[in-house]
């Protein structure tokens, strides 16, 4: 995993040396590592013990008077692992978390039987299920908590034994919450919602940071951004994203256009961007892309390993996965790499990384190579179109030196 967040020291920079932590540094700390959590970039146990420390700095704060706090309270909770729940209804919330699509294998049968077949075992009405969830019965609400949390066998059943995750939420005197995990998921889908005309994408990086500042500062602010309507609504934006992410994830697990295969060490998939999916051109989408697909195909390994009675010499070849999206319009053709830990959890320290920021600085014989100014991360690169098989072959010769 990677170091800690930059947001996590710089709370303990505030706390420390001027001893004057304040809310708003308090949650965008808490914002920083639910964001390296939710991409993989922390594991599991790291991230328990960070959230104690956050949850000691919350309690700590509490104790002040109402004038020193604001209008709201930083608390620890616990929260299904499904996607924007609170903003959406309960099946599409489920059907389209990585987390909720991957254990229940929705990929291999699009029709959702299974997650149909669950909401019927806890007793929850499909229409119940698919009305907004802030509508929901409330007998239906407590149901949910009830038979997911209290049913071991029905978790085991279902393979969600880690259907809960432990976050923090700002609640409001209003009644309402503004949920860490929730908050992070529309800031960074703001990155990478299409620029408007003579717009850059440092446009949508300003007007994300912006998100990120009211959601600390100015509630109201918030409030407004994730009422707006039509296509300004970040809310939608970030649905549309999830739904693009996943629907293409499912086709390449499935290998609906053949494009999948093997070479060395790790699996690759080339797809052309369609007029439905020109979102996925963007570098962080591509990387969120990729996270999804490897979230689907590690629950291949973790069955192989159940199956041979916890075996460490269970293969991790599929666990490593070079996706490339080719983007008609400019002639070029986006490469994200990515792979799982041995613990199954969490990107490990990324050799793919290494080797594309590699192929920049020296180049690929017969493929032109740039580096991904809009990327984030070393593992996203940008090459000739039409090239990527080239590419591929390169890496293979050179990770092979370097897989074990």
């Amino acid at each position: 995993s990677r170091g800690p967040s930059t947001a996590m020291i710089f709370m303990e920079l505030s706390n420390g040396r001027v001893n004057k932590l304040d809310p708003a540094t308090l949650w965008w700390a808490i914002l920083g590592v639910t964001d390296q959590y939710m991409n993989d970039e922390m594991d599991e146990s790291f991230y328990e013990k960070v959230v104690e420390t956050l949850m000691d700095e919350a309690i700590a704060l509490s104790s002040k008077t109402s004038t020193e706090l604001g209008s709201s309270k930083i608390t620890q909770v616990v929260e299904f692992r499904f996607f924007l729940l609170d903003h959406w209804n309960l099946y599409n919330s489920m059907y389209y978390s990585n987390y909720v699509s991957s254990q229940l294998e929705i990929w291999k049968d699009r029709t959702s039987n299974k997650l149909q077949t669950l909401l019927a075992k806890m007793g929850i009405p499909l229409g119940q299920a698919e009305q907004k969830y802030l509508h929901m019965k409330t007998k239906m609400k407590i149901t949910l908590e009830d038979k997911l949390l209290s049913s071991e066998e029905l978790r085991d059943e279902f393979n969600l034994q880690k259907i809960q995750m432990s976050t923090f939420r700002k609640e409001r005197k209003n009644g309402t919450h503004i949920s860490a995990t929730q908050c992070t998921e529309i800031c960074n889908a703001m990155l990478c919602l299409p620029p408007a005309e003579e717009e850059q994408w440092t446009d949508a990086f300003q007007r994300a940071s912006d998100a990120v500042w009211m959601s600390a500062n100015r509630e109201q602010g918030w409030d407004d951004l994730l009422s707006q309507k039509g296509s300004n609504n970040v809310v939608q934006g970030a649905i549309r994203l999830q739904q693009a992410v996943t629907h293409k994830a499912f086709e390449i697990c499935q290998n609906k256009d053949m494009q999948k295969q093997t070479v060395g060490s790790f699996t690759c998939s080339r797809f052309v961007a369609g007029r439905d999916n020109q979102i996925l051109l963007h570098p962080a989408a591509l990387s969120k892309l990729a996270l999804t697909v490897l979230d689907l195909d590690r629950k291949k390994y973790e069955d192989r390993k159940k199956a041979s009675g916890g075996a460490k010499s269970v293969s991790l070849t599929h666990s490593r996965w070079v996706l490339g999206v080719e983007n008609e319009e400019d002639t070029s053709c986006l490469v994200v790499g990515v792979h799982a830990s041995s613990d199954l959890g969490y990107k490990e320290n990324n050799r793919f990384g290494r080797l594309f920021k590699d192929a920049v600085e020296n180049g690929v014989p017969d493929c032109v190579v740039e580096s991904c100014v809009q990327g984030f991360s070393s593992n996203v690169l940008r090459i000739t179109s039409g090239k990527f098989e080239t590419f591929i072959d390169w890496l293979n010769h050179n990770l092979a030196p370097i897989s074990n």
